[in-house]
């Protein structure tokens, strides 16, 4: 008898999982009937931007089309709470703003909420609500989490260790050009501003997995003088192989690259934000004009 019910709930059970897909797909099947048209006059644009000698327009043409498709992408995801799918169109088109500073949190938060149990209960609706906590936890206001790692030199380095300084947290690569195009700019406020009382620290956190490029891009782009470190730890599994491990830019939640910090002198985050943004606080904090040098 109990192996009969046992029968019975894994043949129910099956059927709620077949039933679930089902409607997934369909669900994913009415959005790709909403982008198709979006989608094929993409394949144009890509089309004629290979054959053109003058791109600037239809480039224009394809931000535009990208623009009406993530549109689309969200007004399925406010309209259909209940769905499976939506956690992930809101993935893609209000988490991805809110991880480069375009959106607050609070939106993502508020979108999200609207959600069914149903959608916050399915795989996708559990790792967007784990990605809201996560940012939540590295907002502004939170203390910074704190890492000990090795640097550059192969010396021990603590972030707690610049506790009385206002830190510039930057995650970058050799390979991403933003990157590489930011640090001269980041350089420039370490220069203006590293001998004023609370005097800023420039932490550069790599994302590169190969140490000869990492190494290189630091002789090239002039920050030896500063703290360099790289965001893969090796660890070992088992079976005793070697990896490496995503660390720093896990505790604080980045994403795209180039990405930014402020950390005060108390270790409190003063933002995640863009280097306009960095620029504007600083000289905020930094009044040259009343506050003294160190001597």
């Amino acid at each position: 008898m109990k192996h009969i019910i046992t029968i019975i709930a894994v043949l129910l059970l099956s059927a709620n999982s077949f039933a679930q897909n089902s409607t997934l797909e369909k669900d994913r099947a009415r959005l790709d009937s909403l982008t198709k048209p979006l989608t094929d006059q993409r394949k144009s644009l890509d089309s004629a931007l290979n054959k053109t000698n003058n791109p600037d327009s239809i480039e224009k043409l394809i931000d535009l089309c990208y623009e009406k498709n993530m549109e689309t992408i969200f007004k399925f995801a406010r309209e259909n709470p209940n769905s499976e799918l939506s956690p992930e169109l809101l993935s893609v088109t209000i988490l991805n703003k809110v991880w480069t500073g375009e959106l607050p949190l609070d939106t993502l938060k508020g979108y999200y909420n609207k959600l069914t149990n149903n959608a916050r209960g399915c795989e996708n609706g559990m790792w967007l609500g784990s990605c809201i906590n996560m940012i939540e936890n590295v907002s502004k206001g939170k203390m910074a989490p704190i890492f000990s790692t090795v640097d550059y030199n192969n010396k021990t380095f603590n972030l707690s260790d610049l506790r009385g300084h206002y830190v510039i947290l930057d995650f970058w690569a050799s390979w991403c050009i933003y990157c590489r195009r930011n640090i001269p700019k980041l350089k420039e406020l370490y220069a203006k501003y590293k001998e004023c009382e609370n005097g800023l620290k420039l932490v550069f956190v790599s994302l590169d997995d190969k140490h000869d490029e990492w190494s290189k891009a630091i002789a090239e782009d002039g920050i030896k003088d500063n703290i360099n470190v790289l965001d893969m730890i090796p660890f070992k599994d088992k079976t005793g192989k070697v990896y490496a491990k995503e660390f720093i830019s896990r505790m604080y939640c980045v994403q795209p690259i180039p990405t930014s910090f402020l950390i005060d002198p108390n270790g409190v985050i003063v933002g995640r934000m863009t280097y306009s943004e960095i620029d504007k606080a600083l000289k905020n904090i930094y009044n040259t004009s009343h506050i003294p040098s160190k001597k």
